[in-house]
């Protein structure tokens, strides 16, 4: 602010002009000092009003000037990076966080074309997205990795806005630069841990096949055996047990002997029964002795062995047997009937 002693020596010379003007008015020098007076007070309260104002202005100038101070700071230390290009791409302004982002000097930034610090491969995805944005007037965001020969690279998430002229031309490009590096690194990191996982699932899942098939495998071959046994006890009971129980029968003269011999027959009928249940699932639908027949066949018994064993007549023995061949389907079919029984089982 201005000393006082200013005002008051520029106040002195307004008096002095004042009446030395009314000096060469001699018509007005009864009035002289009145308006000697309100002009000095209408000096003085213009004065302070200029005054006033000049405070106003000074403060408001360095209310200005921290707002500028303000904005630059939060321009270019801001925690994303600023660009603006002109209408041709070419860099105009940077703040400091986006030299930071873009690893080079700030006169490495400017005045060249941005796509200059995008990897080639990348950059025909920057372009695309700032022509959509150009066209339709909506921000439009892509993903590329800088030019760079740090490792590992640098990613940036480049979100593009154009400020258009009401003609819908371009004026400038604003881009704002966010650090995705570690998020990128996480992806792939989890990528590579998705792949090793499928690869590890592909490998379990081929592993766990071949088990369960080799289980299978061993369950099949042990339930063969375990029929092959069956059969291989029932085949014997009924060759050599059961042919000796029959001439018993047959040729007892003894009445205790017969009733002996029904007895062991029950007996052994009734603890190969549950051998003898999967090979009565086969013959479901054929009579109890078209089951006898359809057994003593598979077992390779000829047909007169079977008359004898069932002291029944061969005539009845081929009767049963074309009726097993004919509830199989396979009547009148060049099949033996023999080999097509053990099959089944």
């Amino acid at each position: 602010m201005p000393d006082s002693s200013v005002y008051e020596r520029n106040f002195e010379r307004l008096r002095q002009q004042a009446e030395a003007l009314l000096k060469e008015r001699p018509d007005s020098v009864k009035a002289a000092p009145n308006e000697i007076l309100e002009l000095i007070n209408e000096l003085k309260v213009h004065q302070v009003e200029l005054e006033i104002q000049n405070e106003e202005l000074k403060r408001a100038q360095l209310e200005l000037t921290e707002l500028q101070h303000e904005y630059e700071r939060l321009y270019e230390f801001a925690p994303c990076g600023y660009v603006t290009l002109n209408p041709k791409g070419i860099t105009q302004r940077a703040n400091l966080t986006s030299v930071k982002l873009l690893g080079r000097a700030m006169e490495r930034i400017l005045n060249i074309g941005f796509t200059q610090l995008i990897d080639p491969g990348y950059v025909d995805a920057f372009l695309e997205a700032r022509r959509i944005s150009g066209q339709e007037g909506q921000k439009q965001y892509v993903e590329v990795p800088l030019k760079t020969n740090k490792n590992p690279t640098v990613w940036i998430r480049a979100d593009i806005s154009a400020e258009r002229a009401d003609t819908g031309r371009v004026l400038q490009w604003s881009i704002t630069l966010f650090d995705i590096t570690e998020q990128k690194k996480a992806e792939e990191a989890l990528q590579k841990m998705h792949a090793e996982l499928r690869t590890r699932i592909v490998e379990r899942t081929a592993s766990l096949s071949k088990t369960n098939e080799a289980l299978k495998t061993l369950l099949d071959l042990r339930e063969i055996e375990k029929k092959s046994v069956e059969q291989v006890m029932l085949n014997n009971l009924r060759r050599y047990v059961f042919p000796y129980l029959d001439e018993l029968d047959l040729h007892a003269l003894d009445h205790n002997v017969s009733r002996l011999s029904r007895i062991v027959r029950h007996h052994i009928e009734h603890l190969i029964a549950p051998m003898s249940t999967s090979l009565s699932s086969v013959y479901a639908d054929l009579t109890q002795r078209e089951i006898k027949v359809a057994d003593r066949v598979r077992q390779g018994e000829s047909t007169k062995s079977i008359a004898r064993s069932l002291y029944i007549s061969i005539s009845t023995v081929e009767k049963h047997r074309n009726n097993i061949r004919k509830k199989f389907g396979i009547l009148n079919k060049k099949v033996n009937l023999h080999a097509y029984l053990k099959s089944l089982t």
